[in-house]
């Protein structure tokens, strides 16, 4: 006899599968089997789901302590839970009317000032459309395009906000590697400091979810309440996975918070002038 799964030899006596784990006696599928399947998953996910945001928010540190343990079937894996809050948080900005200033005009009015100086601007006009300069010349023209009408910029803004998960997830490896460098122990691995790193984005995901649910009753400028929420986080979580004193916790903490902070900027700054390159006009 065969297990129906994966084809692998299976005994008379065998209840499940040792290949596969699936249950050799498969009934004819039924809609009490499709609720069972159904019963039995949702449970044990919310159970999981429940456990691991309680523990992540409360004692901060020992999920990912823990986890490194070996205790992988108690919570969920970084990986799901990251892409599940991250999920959630951009369901919500997209759902969730936004009545604050238009940012994007500001930015774009900051970004492409009006001609305050016509020499300069002239000046400007002339080096762009020299043939020596090809590469700048087709950028700047392209940001000319793009920024040319309110449409045009509210479309570009549409296109980048869809690849901003990527920019995010981006930022998870680099936060990862600044761990392994100011909290570096010959204990643990890169991989060790990246789930740490998962650990404390899917923080400040729920602080932000949590911030665009409270925008619906209360309007408040919640920027400088987050950030001081999340420093402190942070510091306990590293105090306490990384097992430091406080003083010690605190000052590489704030190399940690210093160069990310810069390296930020920077990737943002790539990551603008490759959407820029990549969006068809």
């Amino acid at each position: 006899m065969k297990c129906l799964n994966c084809n692998h030899p299976i005994e008379g006596t065998q209840k499940f599968c040792s290949h596969c784990g699936q249950d050799t006696k498969v009934k004819r599928a039924s809609v009490k089997t499709l609720l069972s399947d159904f019963a039995s998953t949702y449970f044990s996910f919310e159970s999981t789901f429940f456990r691991t945001f309680k523990k992540l928010i409360t004692k901060p540190g020992l999920i990912t302590q823990e986890y490194l343990e070996g205790k992988r079937v108690t919570y969920l894996s970084p990986i799901r839970l990251y892409v599940f809050t991250s999920f959630v948080f951009f369901l919500i900005i997209n759902v969730i009317p936004d009545n604050e200033t238009n940012d994007e005009e500001s930015f774009v009015k900051v970004a492409t000032p009006v001609n305050q100086n016509e020499e300069t601007a002239s000046d400007v006009k002339i080096s762009l459309t020299d043939d020596s300069n090809p590469f700048l010349y087709n950028f700047f023209n392209k940001i000319d395009t793009v920024f040319n009408d309110s449409k045009s910029e509210e479309n570009f803004f549409r296109y980048a906000s869809s690849k901003f998960p990527i920019l995010l997830f981006l930022f998870i490896p680099v936060l990862g590697m600044l761990f392994y460098v100011f909290f570096y122990r010959k204990k643990y691995f890169y991989i060790d400091h990246l789930i740490f790193a998962i650990h404390s984005q899917v923080f400040i995901f729920i602080l932000l979810i949590l911030s665009e649910l409270l925008s619906l009753f209360i309007s408040i400028n919640d920027l400088f309440i987050i950030l001081g929420i999340y420093c402190t986080y942070l510091l306990i979580a590293s105090k306490k996975f990384y097992q430091r004193n406080w003083f010690s916790s605190l000052l590489r903490l704030l190399g940690v918070i210093f160069f990310y902070g810069l390296l930020t900027v920077l990737l943002s700054l790539i990551f603008f002038f490759i959407i820029l390159q990549l969006y068809e006009v």
